[in-house]
């Protein structure tokens, strides 16, 4: 086993499924996701290759890739349609426009899960402060594709982003979610976070499961 310092970011890779990688792919390129290479539906399953995924800070030219991910899970969810956000959400046309750089500002990240053959976007997640509540991050804009799920992915988009606000100075994670997402709860409870009774920030809310916990440097 060894740690990575990447971007301020530590991680702790093991060498029976991380492969060395080019200095290119390196300067981007967070770390290596033990990921069935079929999950996603992206290669065949006989090229089982564990190591065809990474996680990399988000780019703008990735803006229509994750928003089609995006698009499609709240489909899948009864959250919207394809091809256009929800009414009740704030993933609206100027939301997408606006992403990188509202991602880009201080104290605030994405990150995209990425097939490395092909370049296909497959998930995402990041963090900013929570309005109206001092040192809190929130994450938020967390979507995996559907082939993507029950894998670790989540776990480790949560990894990054709470090691990466602890390092920007935040006390507290805080996140919101639906009560129909059961796999996205039971990720969230067992990561450690608990759920509160009501809200917290200046919203809008059109969640109905929120969540707390404090992060210890």
């Amino acid at each position: 086993m060894k740690n990575l310092l990447v971007m301020g970011i530590i991680i702790t890779l093991s060498p029976s499924i991380c492969a060395m990688q080019s200095s290119a792919e390196k300067s981007s390129t967070i770390t290596q996701v033990p990921i069935l290479p079929q999950a996603c539906g992206l290669i065949d399953a006989s090229q089982n290759n564990k190591e065809n995924y990474h996680i990399r800070p988000l780019r703008e030219k990735d803006i229509p890739q994750i928003k089609d991910v995006i698009l499609v899970v709240r489909s899948e969810f009864g959250f919207g349609q394809v091809g256009q956000a929800h009414k009740s959400s704030h993933w609206s046309k100027k939301e997408f426009q606006g992403m990188y750089k509202k991602y880009s500002s201080p104290k605030s990240a994405y990150f995209v899960v990425v097939h490395k053959e092909t370049s296909k976007i497959v998930g995402g997640a990041g963090f900013g402060l929570l309005k109206g509540v001092e040192d809190t991050v929130e994450i938020k804009g967390m979507y995996l594709a559907q082939k993507a799920r029950g894998l670790g992915i989540g776990k480790l988009l949560l990894d990054i982003l709470i090691e990466k606000a602890q390092q920007e100075g935040y006390k507290t994670a805080y996140l919101e979610t639906h009560h129909s997402l059961e796999r996205a709860n039971k990720l969230y409870a067992t990561y450690g976070f608990k759920l509160l009774d009501q809200p917290l920030g200046t919203g809008p809310h059109t969640s109905t499961r929120w969540y707390t916990m404090e992060l210890n440097k």
